[in-house]
């Protein structure tokens, strides 16, 4: 006798994220310190700062999603 089929479906194992290779980490990073720039309407006072702030928020959503 073959068993009933299940009414629960499994879903696919998720695979993991992809890495993300240093260049394209530097290219979110010049990105969000862009935007981040241009909240300060450019002021190179700020540029290190952005960019501190850019790199700070790109790994951390990176590790979040384990692509670093």
């Amino acid at each position: 006798m073959t068993p009933a089929p299940s009414s629960v479906t499994q879903s696919p194992v998720p695979s993991r994220p992809r890495r993300v290779n240093p260049a394209e980490r530097e290219a979110m990073i010049r990105e969000a310190a862009y935007y981040l720039a241009e909240k300060h309407n450019f002021d190179p006072r700020f540029d290190q700062e952005n960019w501190l702030e850019a790199t700070r928020e790109i790994d951390a959503l990176l590790a979040e999603r384990g692509q670093i």
